[in-house]
This record gives C-alpha cells, structure tokens and sequence, in this order.
C-alpha cells in the first residue's frame, strides 16, 4: 500500500499557541500517486531553484542588513500581536 503524508508542523511557539494546521495522511494507492505526480509537476513548472551560487550573488552588505532589519521588525511585531493579546493562563 502507498501512503503519503502531507502537511508541516514548525516546533515553535507560533506552530504551538498561533497558528493553524492541516496535515493530510492518503491511503489510497491512485490518490497518492497523483498527489506525487502533481507535486513533480508543480516543482518542475512553478519553482525556482536557490542554489549556493545565486544566493551568493545576491549578497551585500546593504541587503544583509536590510534583510536583517526587515526580519528583526516583522518578529516583533508578529510576537506582539500574535502573543501579547493572547495570552493564555495556565
């Protein structure tokens, strides 16, 4: 029999208190083999492939650190409204 399982789970505290998942667990043979054959198909057609050299490229220092600021801002901003307005009492 071919299973396949889809789905992605992060441990963090985001995956744990915020965010919602949905994993899907085929048991069928013929859905499974579709499933593979689209994911192929998708992966082959839609995806672009970051390979060592193109990240190299495009790397300075002022997109190291605007990259960084943009991170830096966007996490805490995120964990104050995700965590601060929802905090659970144990």
């Amino acid at each position: 029999m071919v299973n396949v399982y889809a789905g992605s789970y992060n441990i963090n505290d985001v995956s744990v208190y915020a965010s919602m998942k949905l994993n899907l667990d085929v048991r069928s043979p013929a859905m499974a083999q579709e499933l593979e054959r689209d994911m192929k198909r998708l992966i082959a057609n839609e995806c672009l492939a970051v390979t060592h050299e193109k990240h190299i490229q495009s790397k300075n220092v002022f997109k190291q650190f605007s990259r960084w600021m943009s991170y830096s801002l966007f996490s805490v901003i995120f964990n104050l409204l995700t965590f601060y307005f929802k905090q659970r009492k144990f």
